[in-house]
């Protein structure tokens, strides 16, 4: 065998050699995007499992918030209501107080 055969025997399995590595990083590189892929997939479907837990509380809170000014506000009408019952009565009974000093007064 002499340095010619050599060298071509060399460089066939450096051909060969490169050829194998470049063939795993290919490979490599693919399953690299590959597992990225599947890593944005499962981001993504966190992400809406994220902002649909978000968005269900969101209007419960809205829903809690809106019973909230509901009853409020009723409680307020209510009130109103008891105030304007008992100012009325008030009233009354002034008018009534007047009419009795009147009386007793146009009777001295």
């Amino acid at each position: 065998m002499g340095i010619d055969e050599a060298a071509k025997i060399a460089n066939v399995l450096g051909g060969v050699s490169f050829a194998t590595l470049l063939v795993i990083v290919l490979v490599g590189n693919k399953f690299r995007i590959w597992r990225w892929g599947q890593d944005l997939v499962e981001l993504e479907a966190r992400h809406a499992a994220d902002k649909a837990e978000y968005t269900e509380r969101a209007e419960a809170e809205a829903k809690l918030l809106n019973e909230q000014i509901v009853f409020w506000r009723d409680v307020a009408l209510r009130n109103t209501g008891i105030l304007e019952t008992q100012t009325e009565q008030l009233m009354h009974v002034a008018t009534q107080v007047g009419a009795v000093n009147r009386k007793l007064l146009g009777s001295k």
